[in-house]
């Protein structure tokens, strides 16, 4: 309203003193038209930016659009109880770690920019947890290195008053709240370029988003196998790029290559961040939907009655773990596999085989 105000005053002015002058012949009444529809044409290309008052609704999550943009929202939250009890009486062990929590507390935000441009962004605010290392960082590390493991990253010792004394804590910091976020441009179906934090090519079960699960939480087997590439905590995302695509009369092959930094989701920015190095990790997929496609769901979430469906893809995972000052090798891991999704009315199954290796061990 102020603006439109404003706008009412200056025209009303530049009336007024029109009138005087058009009465002079300085100017006349069509070079007055012409300066007020060049003062209102910046207001009509900003509102047809937008798309006037735009539109919402529901589909399979919350959207909002408005001309060339769009935002879609979606929520996941999990509660559970978990019962665990360990009957020793080492003091290491002997503890009762039962409880309630929520694992995941997700929201996700997507949508499309112009020019063939998507984002996608994934916050947890769940109870995820933190890996041994960095859970206990005044005893795990110190142990590692007196058996010749680590250097001493310099986190050790700056104290309580740094990170806190407590293994509360020690929980997650800021960075930890990003599970993914990306921005892709795409040239065509068949070729799409992605850039941010990514879940990189892996296993079929590793590469579905928890809540599209079968079982929400994935198998040992692929758990186990994320572990053996970079930064695995929930799902093996890193930084970097990858470009990806669909082929096919009815997209039905898929492929994608990426390219990241090997030092897992949970890396801050490398130039301030003292766990990050010179590691690389390249990896890559091809999956073809040989009968009706599921894409990266399980389950009833894509059952149909007296239907089939079924995909089944490959995939390759090269991690070289590296530290410099001075340079030393870690190890050189190639994984890889392939997996299967195949399902008919109320039936469904997934399942994978996975063969790694850990070379150059110092």
């Amino acid at each position: 309203m102020a603006r439109i105000a404003i706008m009412a005053a200056a025209l009303a002015a530049g009336v007024a003193l029109a009138v005087p002058a058009h009465a002079e012949g300085a100017t006349s009444a069509r070079e007055l038209q012409s300066a007020v529809d060049g003062y209102l044409a910046g207001q009509t290309a900003d509102a047809s930016l937008v798309g006037g008052a735009g539109s919402a609704g529901y589909d399979r999550g919350f959207w909002i659009r408005g001309g060339d943009f769009d935002l879609k929202i979606n929520l996941t939250i999990q509660a559970r109880f978990e019962a665990i009890d360990f009957d020793t009486t080492e003091a290491t062990l002997g503890r009762d770690l039962s409880g309630f929590s929520t694992p995941r507390t997700t929201v996700k935000l997507s949508g499309h920019a112009p020019c063939n441009t998507s984002y996608y962004v994934e916050l947890e605010f769940g109870h995820f947890g933190r890996d041994g290392i960095e859970g206990d960082r005044f005893g795990v590390v110190e142990v590692l290195e007196k058996a010749g493991g680590p250097p001493d990253f310099s986190f050790r010792n700056l104290g309580p008053t740094q990170y806190g004394a407590s293994p509360a804590d020690y929980q997650s910091r800021n960075y930890d709240f990003a599970r993914e976020a990306w921005i892709e441009w795409a040239a065509s179906d068949a070729f799409k370029f992605r850039m941010g934090q990514i879940a990189t090519p892996t296993t079929r079960q590793l590469m579905t988003s928890p809540e599209l699960q079968q079982f929400v939480d994935v198998s040992l087997a692929s758990a186990f196998t994320g572990h053996l590439m970079s930064g695995y905590t929930d799902r093996n995302r890193d930084h970097g790029f990858m470009v990806h695509g669909a082929l096919g009369c009815n997209n039905e092959w898929s492929w994608m290559v990426a390219v990241t930094n090997g030092d897992g989701g949970d890396s801050i920015r490398n130039v301030i961040d003292e766990r990050t190095d010179d590691n690389l990790a390249l990896s890559a997929r091809l999956n073809w939907a040989f009968l009706k496609p599921t894409y990266y769901e399980e389950g009833a979430l894509r059952q149909s009655t007296c239907e089939w469906y079924g995909e089944i893809g490959g995939w390759v995972y090269s991690y070289a773990d590296r530290t410099d000052g001075p340079h030393t090798l870690w190890g050189d891991t190639l994984n890889f596999g392939a997996d299967l999704a195949l399902g008919y009315g109320g039936f469904s199954m997934t399942g994978a085989f996975t063969l790694g290796s850990v070379t150059d061990i110092p």
